[in-house]
């Protein structure tokens, strides 16, 4: 399960990537640099709050199931939120 998971987090991973390197392409610079300083706000409340999630198990052999989901559950909204940007 966690190998599951954790490919299922890599694959949102790569394509919110595409998603956000192809909507900062779109932007004027002063849009782009909003964007990049929100991506790493958004990149630290994603790590924040997968741990917090993670917690509930910390220690036990489930941590890493619900870190890994919790990881691949937040990142696919975000890659679908950059894909519905206004273009």
């Amino acid at each position: 399960i966690n190998m599951c998971l954790a490919e299922r987090f890599g694959e949102w991973e790569a394509r919110m990537e595409a998603n956000y390197a192809a909507a900062l392409a779109r932007l004027p610079e002063e849009d782009a640099v909003r964007m990049r300083a929100g991506q790493l706000a958004w990149i630290t409340y994603r790590g924040m709050m997968c741990e917090v999630e993670a917690g509930a198990m910390r220690g036990g052999s489930g941590e890493p199931m619900m870190r890994f989901g919790c990881l691949a559950r937040v990142t696919e909204a975000r890659a679908r939120e950059l894909a519905d940007l206004p273009r």
